[in-house]
């Protein structure tokens, strides 16, 4: 499974960086293609580092939690499922928003 990951993380690598020049070119509309490229590449990392601090702060505290209880019948709290439907509810807040992204580009292809 862990090897599955990794190829399919590769090949999303390879595809985002196929797309990202048409994507960069889009945006540089004053021949001024390295600068835009330099912005997105700092803006992708800030939105990278939060994204990373929020989701290991949510992985870590659980919000809401009650307290343990030690007849537990080993299903999951209710806390569990709060944070599975915040995951689902940000994924697709997520695929969402780039698919009206991508629909707002105009490209030279594939439109």
């Amino acid at each position: 499974l862990l090897v599955l990951v990794e190829v399919l993380r590769q090949v999303v690598g390879v595809a985002g960086g196929a797309t990202r020049a048409a994507m960069t070119q889009h945006f540089a509309v004053a021949d001024n293609f390295g600068d835009v490229s330099a912005k997105d590449g700092s803006q992708e990392m800030l939105v990278e580092i939060l994204g990373s601090s929020l989701g290991f702060y949510l992985a870590t505290h659980p919000f809401l939690a009650p307290p343990p209880d030690p007849a537990n019948d080993g299903s999951l709290p209710s806390v569990a499922w709060a944070q599975w439907v915040l995951f689902g509810a940000l994924a697709a807040m997520h695929v969402l928003a780039n698919y009206r992204a991508c629909k707002s580009v105009a490209l030279l292809t594939l439109n």
